[in-house]
């Protein structure tokens, strides 16, 4: 890799960027175990780790990609991530979990936002009187 990051191409900056990422998780897990005690890992294991990453979510990107032209569409959504899960079990679930936690807290956000704009958007007619209903 080159020493000077403007001559870098963006690929080359993504595999930094991700190796620097891969690094400090790697350290704050062998940091913080639980299960073993603190221990160290090697540089060349996280350069490993790294790149075997770097290559599943290549695979990855280009299943989803996949998964998005069979539906016709160019955007990646939550159903072809599933999609993307359902052979590993686990994940699958977790996905689910994670799904209905946190993004059904942001569509009751949105819809909120949705409500409160038409309410704010009535009082400022004086025209249209608002009213409640339960």
């Amino acid at each position: 890799m080159m020493n000077n990051p403007s001559l870098l191409t963006v690929d080359e900056k993504l595999k930094a960027s991700f190796y620097y990422s891969v690094s400090k998780i790697s350290k704050s897990v062998g940091n913080n175990n639980t299960v073993i005690g603190p221990f160290n890992i090697d540089k060349d294991a996280i350069e490993l780790i790294a790149e075997l990453l770097y290559k599943k979510l290549e695979l990855y990107s280009e299943d989803l990609e996949a998964f998005a032209k069979n539906r016709k569409q160019s955007t990646v959504n939550v159903e072809d991530v599933k999609l993307l899960a359902r052979r590993n079990p686990q994940l699958k679930e977790h996905l689910s979990t994670f799904i209905v936690k946190n993004l059904s807290d942001k569509n009751e956000k949105k819809e909120k936002m949705k409500i409160n704009k038409k309410t704010s958007d009535k009082k400022k007619d004086p025209k249209i009187e608002v009213i409640e209903v339960d």
